[in-house]
């Protein structure tokens, strides 16, 4: 029997050995297969996953806030979000008014919470952005800040406001990274009114940035924030997602704020707003490498020209009269008159009516349309600027594709050329002093660069006349935006015609709108063109450099 025995005790052991090894295979081969399986997935899909956590920020209340952000950041994580994005100033609420005021409610970067977040991005291979008050250990100054947790729970990327809390919140320096690289595309950031202006959403995609994110605390009011985002995803050709929070802050009510997704044509891809905290989920389309698609960055920026914008970097925080330091006409009201003719022909008897009725009353100027050089008497414009002491603008188009700009005055005409390969034939581009204001004409497609606005509002321009062939809502937003750099701009169309004043504080920008064929009468208070502010926290080096990538 003992004899017996050992044998099948040996087999026994041999089989139980081969059983455990083709186990621990087959677990291995699960694993791999399970991993081929999601990577499959992943390719299936195409997608990128943005989790929205739209959070109702409860003022002061450090425990309450890191509670919500923890549980509905792992909320978002467990339904496969890529990218988690939290608002600005998460943790503490946005209201301060002192240093001693938010003292108590800045964290360190080895806060718990941060830890925990870390956790959660390790846990289920995410990227978590984070907006805080921020304390720095070394100097204890305050930032307003966004912080990047990445899959490996390293903290890659701290971004800190430009446009910061002046009460208590250092701004942070122009010529910071701001970005982080992903296997989707290069990931910039912004908070909240950086985006205000033009030249910080401009660097991020000189910089690479495929897509941009905006932490924000920005209350639903006059100007909507997300026409404004809207545009900055158009001018620069990337997906834009801003998160925004709710809630009743100290002095704001942001419960109806929304939250965005644009794609780099500005169109809307998720839009979402609730009074209570709330997880948003969107979706970003990626090509078959993986990488997110779509992108126009580089063909916009390798339209910029840096010559029409060198004089962005001019320091005018010390000029408090731009009208005495540039020597320009005494501020008051221009007399704006619209044209958009009936089928595109220039029709002289109606103009000088309206000249008639409004002559002597203010300075008057007029704005046509692209007008075919056939159907256009340069001689009678003339003719009719120097009888009634009047300005006109328009754009003649030649055979070819070659396309005038003049400016016409009693004093003296000026033009700039566009050649029909798109290249500058004469130039520069014209700029005259008539009656109240310093007006430019302008080809849209320069005009479509933020840069040129600010440089033209930083040489003291009030007014930017815009003809063109056809005007439709993408021209019209990227015309209006530019009011944001303390200039006005009218646009003149065969099919339409408006005129945009610069807004006041974040109050909504002043607008007329015109629709079909007539003559059409704005006014321009340059005493508002000349009140300007300026973003000066840029990166100019960047932005008058030969590129970027």
């Amino acid at each position: 029997m003992v004899s017996l025995l050992i044998p099948i005790l040996k087999i026994t052991l041999v089989i139980f050995i081969i059983f455990i090894l083709a186990d621990g295979c087959m677990q291995n081969k699960s694993q791999v297969g399970a991993i081929d399986h999601n990577s499959q997935k992943q390719r299936t899909e195409n997608k990128l996953k943005i989790a929205f956590i739209h959070l109702n920020v409860r003022h002061k209340n450090l425990e309450v806030n890191r509670q919500n952000i923890i549980e509905l950041n792992r909320k978002a994580a467990n339904q496969g979000a890529d990218l988690i994005l939290n608002p600005e100033l998460a943790v503490s609420g946005y209201s301060f008014s002192s240093r001693d005021d938010i003292a108590k409610y800045v964290i360190s970067k080895d806060d718990w919470l941060l830890t925990s977040l870390a956790e959660i991005a390790k846990e289920h291979g995410a990227y978590i952005i984070i907006g805080m008050a921020e304390r720095d250990n070394a100097t204890w100054i305050y930032y307003n800040s966004a912080i990047v947790i990445d899959p490996a729970a390293r903290r890659i990327c701290t971004y800190r406001k430009i446009n910061a809390e002046s009460r208590w919140s250092c701004p942070g320096r122009a010529d910071q990274k701001g970005f982080f690289d992903t296997p989707w595309g290069r990931v910039g950031l912004l908070i909240c009114s950086d985006t205000y202006y033009g030249l910080l959403p401009r660097s991020m995609a000189l910089k690479g940035v495929d897509l941009l994110l905006v932490p924000a605390n920005w209350p639903p009011g006059d100007l909507d924030p997300g026409a404004l985002w809207r545009s900055r995803a158009m001018e620069n050709g990337f997906f834009l997602a801003a998160c925004n929070r709710t809630g009743q802050d100290l002095i704001m009510d942001c419960r109806k704020s929304a939250s965005y997704l644009f794609d780099p044509a500005g169109d809307l891809l998720f839009e979402g707003k609730n009074e209570d905290s709330r997880l948003f989920m969107a979706e970003i389309p990626l090509n078959k490498d993986g990488k997110i698609a779509g992108i126009k960055r580089q063909t916009i920026l390798a339209k910029r020209n840096p010559l029409f914008y060198r004089s962005i970097y001019l320091d005018r925080r010390l000029v408090s009269d731009l009208t005495n330091y540039y020597k320009l006409p005494q501020p008051g009201t221009l007399k704006l008159e619209l044209v958009v003719p009936e089928d595109g022909i220039f029709d002289s008897a109606s103009i000088e009516t309206n000249m008639i009725e409004y002559r002597n009353k203010c300075p008057l100027f007029y704005l046509l349309p692209e007008i075919r050089a056939g159907d256009f008497n340069l001689n009678k414009v003339k003719r009719l600027a120097e009888k009634y002491q009047a300005g006109f603008a328009v754009a003649v188009k030649h055979d070819k594709s070659v396309i005038d700009y003049l400016l016409i005055t009693h004093a003296e005409t000026l033009k700039y050329t566009i050649g029909d390969s798109g290249q500058d034939i004469e130039a520069p581009f014209p700029v005259i002093k008539f009656g109240t204001a310093k007006i430019a004409i302008l080809l849209f497609d320069y005009f479509k660069h933020p840069e040129l606005a600010l440089a033209l509002a930083k040489t003291g321009c009030d007014l930017v006349l815009l003809p063109m062939q056809q005007l439709d809502p993408q021209k019209r937003l990227l015309a209006r935006i530019k009011t944001t750099e303390n200039i006005a701009v009218a646009v003149c169309a065969n099919n339409g015609a408006a005129l945009y004043m610069p807004p006041e504080g974040h109050l909504l920008w002043e607008k007329k709108l015109f629709k079909g064929a007539g003559i059409f009468s704005c006014e321009v208070d340059t005493v508002k063109t000349r009140k300007k502010r300026f973003q000066d926290r840029v990166d100019f080096e960047l932005i008058l450099g030969a590129g970027g990538p």
